[in-house]
């Protein structure tokens, strides 16, 4: 297995806990999910082990055994803010340290349409944490995502997603508004 120094991604270094020797790798998605000129981010508001939860995310999580990144990412999506439709565009990947939880996310980020309306299945973990879907322009997402609360996981979660939303930003403004 490569070293976190010799990964061909970025990652985002986690600075509040120590660091670990012997972490897990967790392969993720996560998607910018667009419908009518704006995007569809989850909400956290909950409290768990890291504490108050209180930002934006892109919707997404965990790749199961035996699943394309692809099949998770619709199979998220759905889950977290009731909504199916295709992928767009693949922008990259990006490496999250969480060594609070012993464990490094190795993220790929999408740009996804939304084409349908379901209802959500959130999971246990997800309806502790309060989750709901926001609605939010482009622009209020950018300058969200340049604000992250101090001192909380909001600050990794935001250099993840702003990493590739800031890059492609004329790029998904020009996709959303079509």
């Amino acid at each position: 297995m490569k070293s976190l120094t010799e990964l061909d991604f970025p990652v985002i270094k986690d600075t509040k806990y120590p660091v670990l020797d012997n972490y897990k790798i967790r392969k993720t998605v996560h998607a910018f999910c667009y419908f009518n000129c704006n995007l569809y981010m989850v909400q956290c508001d909950g409290k768990d082990d890291f504490g108050p939860r209180d930002y934006l995310e892109t919707p997404g999580g965990g790749v199961e055994e035996f699943e394309t990144n692809e099949q998770a990412l619709k199979r998220e999506i759905e889950e977290e803010i009731g909504v199916r439709g295709k992928i767009i565009k693949y922008f990259g990947r990006i490496g999250i340290e969480y060594y609070k939880l012993n464990r490094i996310d190795v993220s790929d980020i999408y740009l996804f349409e939304i084409n349908t309306f379901v209802d959500t299945h959130l999971t246990k973990s997800e309806n502790r944490l309060k989750l709901h879907v926001v609605v939010i322009s482009p622009d209020h997402l950018l300058e969200e995502l340049h604000n992250p609360r101090k001192n909380t996981l909001a600050e990794i979660v935001y250099l993840r997603d702003l990493y590739y939303f800031e890059r492609n930003f004329k790029e998904i403004k020009r996709i959303i508004e079509g």
